[in-house]
């Protein structure tokens, strides 16, 4: 059965909530691989990305990997072609995470070559050097029933 989230939104709150199913204690690092997250996160975001990602995994073979800035954060997003499993991790980007940390998570959890990791990181670094602190809003939740 799919899961329902009430959680308040803007103009209702300061800061979009997205949602994770675990959380380190600083807030500074997120994931979630639960798809009934994975899509209320994705409702969050505009419209014109979710439609792309849709041409994407109407068009790969296995799946699809995006990354974007959302806020403070930098969401890596990986789902299955099929849309049956995926994964968003957030990285805080006012965090100095090294580039071994990342290739390291990334390897693992998302089973990406050595090319698209580097890949990555050459849009963390742009990312990371255009945010700020002040782009604080957004705020990473773990739900009660995660």
């Amino acid at each position: 059965m799919k899961k329902q989230f009430l959680i308040p939104q803007p103009p209702l709150t300061d800061k979009l909530t997205f949602l994770v199913d675990d959380i380190n204690e600083s807030h500074t690092l997120g994931l979630t691989t639960d798809f009934d997250k994975i899509e209320y996160n994705l409702k969050l975001i505009d419209e014109s990305f979710r439609q792309d990602l849709e041409i994407g995994l109407n068009f790969s073979e296995t799946g699809i990997m995006d990354v974007l800035d959302i806020g403070r954060y930098i969401a890596v997003i990986g789902i299955k072609k099929y849309q049956s499993t995926g994964k968003i991790y957030f990285f805080d980007t006012t965090v100095n995470f090294s580039r071994k940390e990342l290739s390291e998570m990334l390897k693992a959890d998302f089973k990406f070559s050595a090319g698209i990791i580097e890949r990555f990181m050459v849009i963390y670094d742009l990312m990371k050097s255009e945010s700020s602190p002040s782009f604080d809003n957004v705020e990473l939740l773990r739900p009660l029933e995660s």
